[in-house]
């Protein structure tokens, strides 16, 4: 039975007509007909397609009134906008035929008289377009890019200009506009075969989606049914394209300065045209506070004039929508915003009384009070409704406007074209318009983020594709690290060369930009500090640089250098060509970090410096072994770390569970780690962010720098779940590890450091996925893994190439020859005929006939002699004829001068042929007679008759025969494919069987090197891979016989030989000067080693940095002999610093005091007057060698036994285990850096433990008992309440029971639980494809904190307070775990013995004036210390902070001197309304109707903002002025005086209407007048002045300076004073402070501007107890500026001299002019002093008494002990805890 297609009228109801579907047969009709139509529809040239094209518009036009019928019948438009939907096609289409010629003409790359190189844009074949009903027509012919016909095919009118055939599926809302489309094309001549109408049921579209005949789908419609349609396309296994226009959820943004009036109508026109069933219609609106109400009652009144009625009715504005299903969609979104609280606007009863349930008519509606709980904020409505939200801020609507999975448009409604830049780049969207919406551009790309389409991408020039793809595939994988859920690693490895060239020139590409070696040497030494102090390894620290390399990587270190070194140079060209003037110094030129520089040499030295001064100083550095691999011991960093651990690994001794940490971002790393076969390795790496233009605020410090942890443990298991669909289907057990093994080998085809891509193979492209489909299909067809620990199977792999081959291969070569006729499939046996017999003709130059063509003529030659003139005539072919066989009656009519024809049948599809003489039947006296015809005539008929007659009649060819031939065709056109490649890239021959096998031989060779590389270190130093590019994958054939290739471990290059080996010629001057003559000097032997021009071949990549740099590679021989002839003239320093090296560890030695040889102890500094010597040097530096394989030691290359993963992985070592679980691969959007990804994920699905358990059941479990939340990153927690979407159970002991209560839930709260339990499901799914399932019972959590001590000495657990509370689903808690964090154990107070060693330091935390001294712990009395502190020898009332912090206060306040405003309006004689305009952003409309600020932007009421120096909020909430600010403000008054009389006395006065150019009436021209005013705010550099939250304090830097030269005074002072050791005995812990204890002890301080700190911990940048000021307070840190310069220290963006300021947080110092921690010690007194001369300078003087406390002691520290456990502490939320005794 076949299915029809019913269509139901919007307007009655009724069914208007039924459509039958097609079925399979008729589908496989189609797309052959369309097949066999496409070759002739290409040959025809683009000129004649865009007449036709031309002409159809021209028919469609003449159509408006059946255009118009059609839609208001099918889908309810108005009849009165249905012309609209044809001017957009005729505007749309008119753009796409315009472009057309030049879009698709060649593009010349190179036209010489032997070499012609260009691109050409070949059509795909048969293109399936899906287009939507609600614009039937406008979505059939739209085709909107810029770059329409390059790469992708869009919709019908542009998919056939390029060439292609169509069929075309209209929704079934509106199938009959599909016709009334396609049969104006065939009028206007296009064939019927090129473009057909397909009305088919989903089951037919799915069959036309995977059929093999369609070559790209096109899909306007829903995101559902998008998905579906890629999932069906990824399930036919075959590459074929795809576009999707999905859905949307079109934001608008009116900002205070928009013409509200322009605004509303156009936005309120944008929401409900069409019924607002249009995919760019705005569906949510936030309006800025400062215009709500007015948009608000503008929007209203305009919408209340809409016309809800009958589309045929010419006064009738808004027409029912489509279906009832979605008119009642839109109904239940109304009901569920009204529900949750939103506010309706519009009285439908009223206004719009055709609006009720069961109809299509729904009038348009606004909606107040809504918030992005309710769908309709955040699902597609498609309807006639828009919700309007109230926001305060840019930054808070951007962050709404993002809030969603859609991201098709946007529009931002502003006068400020700079705004609305700023604002448009950090929408998550496809197109924003500015002051537009609701529109479609034809010249612009049509594109959508997010749900909202394919076909967007986005990409940022370094970033690692593979972490990219790693991420959106598996996930889980990369956890944002913060301080306290960082796992606890043995080992840290730094590969330095990130860091190295990140500190020195971070892809600066800037001409003008220069730095210094003492500012790279500082940039790295805290860069190390930083990730050290992070990570804070506790038995290994190892920092590799890299050495000379393998010949093998010198090839790609080539490039990219002399690629560096190119761009370098053409920056500096371009800035001189400019009339730039560029600094006198030379800029950095980053090639220098190669071994064998100066530079690297001085590295090494600097190196070896800052790390002996912090293992002096640090005493975490102190403990740890710390390996140094400098440039020059030979091999890269991270194969010399990965030498280590393969060395470690094999002693006995081994721990199988060691945790390793390797920081850096190369994709090499993901492999290495990998094949370690190590579970607890974790690679460490900087977040990754894209785009975005810079703000007003301050830049980010390596402080504030997000980090990741990319866990391994969890790739493993990722990767377990891919492949283990192979285990049970093997001939061999299914082994994970060697699963890895064979994935890392998989992952060398995609290209590495070392070999490149296989062509067609690129990760962006899904080469990864494809791969490992590939994989699973052939291992079961294998007798063993394709590679054991290094040593490759080449016959396995052998199939994996060969399946690769006719997978990827196969597929690239049909989008590239897409005409093939054997290639498309079976194509009509006629066709392929056809060409046989062209073939035959071409190759032997005669004429053939088959004997129907023998007949053929027969018939031909009879009529033509059979004819007598003056008559019109036919001779009719039957309509079975073959196309063939056709073409043949063509070509005889075409030699004779007849006319031939083909008819079409309407009724079956069939067509056939005549022959037409024609001639007119009236006879002229002066026309010849029968007996006058032309002789010549006659003797050209008669030499065709001879040539048929004449024709050889050959047999017609069976289908097999005939396939067999085409097949053998095809394979001629794959061989010239892949010989044309093999010529162009490499001048190979392909039939030179030599050159051909030292490629291919070359590359298998390569491929078993990296793996020996990979798992047993260099086996060859001098081998590499000769060619720029990878052989074809078919080519890759016989490659058994390169098995076990034996390679020459031979020697590396020297230092130079490699810097000559790499380097260009423009950076000659890191080589000696013996040397750089060989580079430039014509007659250099070598000089054609080093081009100054080169190509770049992209070679299929879409980055510029991906390009193959074709530079001639190095011949080794003639290299060494050259230098040789170079190296007497070499100078004893260049010698020294081409050896080799060592490598180096450190070794923590302490100097006893009693050590008088002091000297001794001194490392000299490598930079005297910049670096510091090191006094008391505590470091010792010995020679350090890898560990050895002696006594029959091998490498172990797998899991070793005791190794602990999934449930008993060690602590912070994530697992995916620890809950049940399933797993699928599918399409599932995870958001990834910012973006939806649009490729596969392996979603993770967990099963609930509980689903049987009732809410109370689960309660009486688990309340007040330790779960672990936030899998598969497991973090304790305590559960301090029970809830599902009803009630909540608590806890309540009385009389040492514990009793379970029960409270219901109010509606408000029901709410809340729905919305926290819906975010939880919705998170976890879309960051993580982690489907946790519904919720129905909920845990509210309190997690641990961290761990903190008692006053009494106890270690005990600190958990968040309850306000702090989350509420997580108890599916997705784990009860218990295997290997707790034993960083989280309980202890009791430990005797003061253990907790204070002896010599440990402490701060004093009583005493007065000695509070925050550092002292030293010198002995132990029953449970009390006894401390040495060194003192000066000053009175108790002497012993004062200084004053100048709080000096700086009030000097800051001189300095800035702020004013109310209205002090300073009537100093410049304004009004108070005046200057807070024109202080704020003042809006002014240009002529051009565009808005541009003139105000100073000083103050930001609505963000709450303020910049700094210049305004502040007082205590009472009125805005101040500084004398800065009141300097700029009264100069703008002065200069714009007229402009000050406008506003204050016109309109704007009273804040009416918006001023505009019109009204500046002092001149001619307001415009000139309003750029004049932003000149003068852009020369004073008002647009870059630093904002600030209002609640940010700082110090200026005028007062800074201030501030640093009595900070410099008063440390001279105390320096000069005499000291004295004092002893203080049976001193209770309680006032003693430990620099361990800091950061759980001083995290709540409070500080303000000029507080004195010391800094507390004996590790990081500052050294312990360096004394400071505040001079900036933030969130949750301090900028400090020290007393004294320190290596680590920074400028605080210039604010501070330099190495004197640095960001801290709160614990890391005491605050010391508010003593917040001070205890006062009972009976405690010196005992012992030794005393120096009493010295006092005029300084002391000058000291006074310390200033009252700038604020009341608000008991910070202890915590109440009485809290719901003993030994753990519930910490308050905010504001003071119990008050000390």
């Amino acid at each position: 039975m076949t299915n029809t297609i019913s269509v139901v009228s919007p307007t009655t109801q009724k069914v208007l007509f039924e459509i039958p579907c097609l079925t399979s047969e008729q589908i496989d009709q189609k797309v052959q007909q369309a097949n066999a139509a496409f070759p002739s529809w290409k040959k025809e040239g683009v000129e004649k397609r865009v007449k036709l094209m031309e002409r159809f518009l021209e028919l469609f036009a003449e159509k408006k009134e059946q255009v118009a019928e059609s839609i208001a019948s099918q889908m309810g438009r108005p009849k009165r906008y249905g012309a609209g939907e044809i001017n957009g096609v005729v505007e749309r289409a008119s753009y796409m035929i315009s472009v057309a010629q030049e879009s698709l003409k060649d593009d010349i790359i190179e036209d010489k008289p032997q070499v012609k190189r260009f691109l050409r844009k070949e059509p795909l074949g048969v293109v399936f377009i899906i287009a939507a009903w609600n614009y039937p027509y406008l979505t059939i012919g739209k085709g909107p890019e810029s770059e329409p016909f390059c790469d992708k095919v869009n919709n019908l009118i542009p998919a056939l200009l390029v060439g292609n055939c169509v069929l075309l599926k209209q929704s079934p809302q509106t199938p009959k506009c599909a016709d009334i489309f396609v049969e104006t094309l065939h009028e206007a001549g296009v064939p019927k075969d090129v473009v057909q109408v397909v009305h088919v049921d989903d089951q037919g579209a799915n069959t036309l989606v995977q059929h093999p005949g369609i070559q790209f789908v096109n899909f306007t419609g829903s995101v559902a049914v998008g998905k579906k349609i890629r999932q069906s396309i990824g399930d036919s296994q075959r590459l074929i394209g795809s576009a999707m226009e999905l859905g949307g959820k079109d934001p608008a943004y009116v900002l205070p300065d928009a013409n509200i009036d322009y605004a509303v109508e156009n936005i309120v026109d944008g929401a409900f045209f069409n019924s607002g069933q249009c995919c760019c219609s705005i569906e949510r609106c936030y309006v800025h506070a400062d215009v709500y109400d007015a948009f608000i009652e503008k929007a209203v009144t305009l919408t209340q004039k809409y016309v809800l009625g009958d589309p045929n009715d010419d006064n009738v504005t808004l027409g029912p929508m489509a279906n009832i299903r979605f008119a009642e969609n839109v109904r239940s979104q109304l009901n569920d915003a009204v529900e949750k609280g939103a506010k309706l606007l519009i009285d439908t009863e009223k206004y719009f009384p055709l609006d009720k349930p069961g109809t299509s008519f729904v009038g348009p509606q606004i909606l107040i009070n809504v918030d992005h709980s309710m769908t309709i904020m955040k699902e597609e409505t498609f309807g006639p409704v828009l919700g309007i939200m109230r926001v305060e801020s840019d930054d808070e609507a951007i962050q709404l406007m993002n809030d969603s999975n859609y991201g098709l448009t946007a529009s931002i409604w502003t006068s400020n074209p700079d705004k609305a830049i700023e604002i448009g780049d950090r929408i998550e969207t496809g197109t924003w318009f500015m002051n537009r919406c609701d529109y479609i551009d034809p010249a612009l790309a049509w594109v959508g983020a997010k749900e909202s389409g394919l076909g967007f991408s986005m990409s940022k020039q370094g970033f690692s594709q593979f972490f990219r793809w790693m991420s959106e595939r598996y996930p889980m994988c990369s956890q944002l690290i913060t301080e306290n859920r960082i796992p606890e690693f043995d080992n840290l490895y730094l590969d330095m060369n990130g860091i190295i060239h990140n500190c020195s020139h971070n892809n600066n590409e800037s001409a003008h930009f220069r730095i210094s070696e003492e500012q790279i040497w500082i940039g790295i030494f805290n860069y190390v500090d930083h990730l050290f102090a992070k990570i804070k390894p506790k038995k290994t620290f190892f920092l590799a640089i890299d050495g000379v390399a393998p010949r093998a990587k010198m090839n790609q270190q080539r490039s990219r250098r002399f690629r560096t070194a190119k761009d370098a140079e053409d920056a500096r060209r371009r800035a001189i060509s400019k009339g730039e003037e560029l600094p006198e110094e030379d800029p950095f030129d980053s090639n220098c970090i190669t071994p064998g520089t100066a530079f690297m040499k001085k590295l090494t030295m600097q190196l070896r410096y800052f790390i002996s001064k912090k293992v002096s100083e640090d005493s975490l550095w102190r403990d740890v072994e710390i390996i140094l691999s400098g440039p020059e011991v030979p091999g890269e960093g991270e194969h010399k770390i990965m030498e280590y651990i393969r060395l470690s690994k094999a002693q006995p001794d081994y721990n199988p569970n060691t945790r390793h940490c390797l920081y850096g971002l190369d994709a090499d790393l993901v492999m290495l780690g990998l094949l370690s076969h190590d579970p607890h390795f974790a690679l460490l790496r900087e977040e990754v962010t894209f785009g975005g233009k810079k703000s007003r605020h301050k830049s980010v410090s390596l402080e504030s720098q997000n980090f990741y942890l990319m866990h391994l443990s969890l790739l493993r298991e990722y990767l377990d779940k891919e492949f283990r669909s192979l285990d049970g289907v093997l001939s061999f057990d299914y082994n994970l590890e060697r699963i890895l093994d064979d994935f890392i080998l998989l992952a060398l085809f995609v290209g590495n450091d070392f070999l490149p891509n296989l062509p067609n193979l690129h990760i962006n492209e899904g080469a990864l996925g494809l791969m490992f489909n590939i994989y699973k299909k052939v291992l079961p067809n294998c007798d063993s893994y394709i590679q054991d620990a290094g040593r490759v199977n080449l016959t396995n792999m052998q199939l994996v190439l060969n399946e690769l081959a006719q997978t990827v291969e196969k597929e690239a070569f049909e989008a590239e020859l897409v005409d093939s006729l054997y290639i498309g499939g079976k194509q009509q046996a006629d066709f392929e005929e056809m060409h046989r017999l062209e073939k035959k003709q071409r190759k032997k130059k005669e004429l053939v006939l088959t004997p129907t063509q023998r007949d053929i003529f027969e018939k031909l030659k009879e009529f033509v002699l059979a004819h007598k003139p003056g008559k019109s005539e036919a001779l009719h072919f039957p309509p079975d004829l073959k196309a063939v066989d056709r073409r043949f009656v063509e070509m005889v009519s075409d030699d004779l001068g007849l006319e031939a024809a083909i008819e079409y049948s309407n009724e079956d599809d069939s067509k056939h042929v005549y022959v037409e003489i024609n001639e007119s039947d009236e006879s002229d006296e002066s026309e010849e007679t029968e007996d006058e015809v032309d002789e010549e005539a006659i003797a050209a008929r008669d030499r065709v008759f001879n040539k048929y007659d004449n024709a050889p009649v050959v047999a017609e060819l069976s289908a097999e025969e005939i396939e067999q031939q085409e097949k053998d065709k095809a394979d001629q056109k794959f061989k010239q494919w892949r010989a044309d490649y093999y010529m162009e890239k490499m001048n190979i021959d392909i039939d030179n069987e030599k050159e051909m096998d030292a490629l291919i031989g070359s590359y298998i060779t390569g491929i078993q090197w990296v793996l020996h590389y990979y798992y047993d270190g260099v086996v060859s130093w001098g081998w590499f891979y000769p060619y720029h590019y990878a052989p074809k994958i078919s080519d890759l054939v016989n490659i058994s016989k390169y098995q076990d290739i034996q390679f020459e471990l031979g020697q590396p290059f020297k230092p130079y030989e490699q810097l000559m080996g790499v380097l260009p010629a423009l950076s000659k001057k890191l080589l000696p000067p013996a040397y750089q003559e060989l580079m430039t000097d014509p007659s250099s032997p070598i000089i054609d080693f080093y081009p100054r021009d080169f190509d770049l071949d992209m070679n299929g990549k879409k980055q510029d940095w991906e390009a193959v740099v074709k530079i001639p590679f190095i011949d080794e021989k003639r290299l060494l002999e050259a230098m040789a002839r170079k190296e007497g003239q070499l100078t004893k320093f260049e010698r020294e610093i081409a050896r080799f090296g060592d490598s180096f560890k450190f070794v923590y030695e302490a100097i006893p005091e009693d050590d008088d040889e002091a000297s001794k102890h001194v490392y000299p500094s490598p930079l005297p007057g910049v670096f510091p010597d090191i006094h008391h040097c505590c470091a010792r530096q010995v020679l350090y060698h890898l560990p050895t394989l002696d006594n029959n030691i091998t490498l172990r290359k797998t899991l070793l036994s005791g190794a602990k993963y999934g449930k008993e992985s060690l602590a912070g070592f994530p697992t995916l285990a620890t809950i049940p679980h399933s797993s699928t691969l599918s399409f599932h959007n995870v958001k990834v850096f910012q973006q939806d990804s649009k490729n596969e994920t392996v979603v993770v699905k967990l099963h609930d433990r509980f689903a049987n358990m009732k809410t109370d059941e689960i309660a009486k479990l688990l309340l007040y008992k330790r779960v672990f939340v936030h899998y598969p990153y497991l973090q304790e927690a305590v559960v301090i309440a029970v809830s599902n979407e009803t009630t909540k159970y608590t806890l309540k002991i009385a009389n040492k029971k514990r009793i379970v209560r029960e409270t219901p839930l109010d509606e408000e709260g029901q709410k809340d639980w729905s919305k926290l339990t819906g975010r939880a499901e919705y998170l976890s799914s879309k960051r993580f494809g982690l489907e946790i399932g519904t919720t129905v019972t909920a845990l509210h959590v309190c997690v641990l904190r961290g761990m903190k001590r008692t006053e009494e000495g106890a270690l005990i657990k600190e958990y968040v307070s309850p306000a702090q509370e989350e509420v997580v689903p108890v599916q997705a808690a784990v009860m218990k775990v295997v290997n707790e964090d034993p960083r989280t154990k309980e202890h009791k107070a430990p005797p003061v013995s253990i907790g204070y060693p002896i010599n440990s330091k402490i701060f004093l935390l009583g005493g007065g004036g000695r509070y925050g001294t550092m002292g030293t712990i010198t002995g132990h009395s029953q449970n009390n210390l006894d401390i040495q502190m060194v003192v000066p020898v000053l009175s108790p009332r002497e012993l004062t902070q200084p004053t100048f912090g709080i000096e700086a206060r009030s000097h800051q306040d001189q300095v800035s001197q702020y004013m109310s405003s209205f002090v300073l309006a009537e100093a410049v004689k304004i009004n108070a309304l005046t200057l807070s305009k024109i202080t704020s952003s003042l809006q002014i409309m240009d002529r051009n109707a565009q808005k541009v600020n003139v105000g100073l932007s000083l103050k930001f009421e609505a963000r709450q903002q303020k910049v700094i120096g210049y305004t502040r909020k007082n205590g009472a909430g009125h805005w101040e002025y500084s004398s800065k600010a009141a300097a700029l403000i009264k100069d703008y008054v002065t200069t714009f005086p007229e402009f000050i009389v406008l506003v204050q006395g016109g309109k704007n006065g009273g804040f009416g209407g918006m001023l505009n150019a019109s009204d500046f009436a002092w001149t001619e021209n307001g415009s000139a007048e309003i750029k004049r005013m932003r000149q003068w705010l852009k020369e004073r550099g008002v647009d870059s002045l630093p904002t600030a939250p209002l609640s940010a304090e700082e110090f200026e830097e005028p007062v800074i300076k201030v501030m640093e030269k009595a900070a410099e005074e008063y440390h001279t002072y105390w320096e000069n004073l005499d000291f004295k050791r004092v002893l203080v005995k049976n001193t209770p812990r309680t006032v003693l402070l430990r620099p361990e204890d800091a950061a759980t002890k001083l995290h709540d301080q409070i500080f303000q501007l000029g507080d004195r700190v010391t800094y507390v911990l004996e590790s990081g940048a500052v050294p312990i107890d360096s004394k400071g000021t505040v001079v900036g307070v933030q969130e949750k840190a301090v900028e400090i500026v020290f007393d004294t310069p320190f290596m680590g220290g920074q400028d605080l963006s210039g604010r501070c001299s330099e190495y004197r300021g640095l960001v801290l947080p709160f614990y890391a110092v005491l605050n010391l002019t508010v003593p917040q921690f001070a205890f006062e010690p009972m009976g405690q007194r010196p005992t012992h002093s030794s005393n120096k001369e009493n010295r006092q300078t005029p300084y002391q003087q000058k000291q006074q008494q310390q200033q009252q406390q700038h604020k009341q002691y608000r008991g910070h520290g202890q915590d109440g002990q009485q809290q719901i456990q003993p030994q753990r502490i519930m910490k308050k939320a905010n504001g003071p805890t119990s008050s000390r005794d």
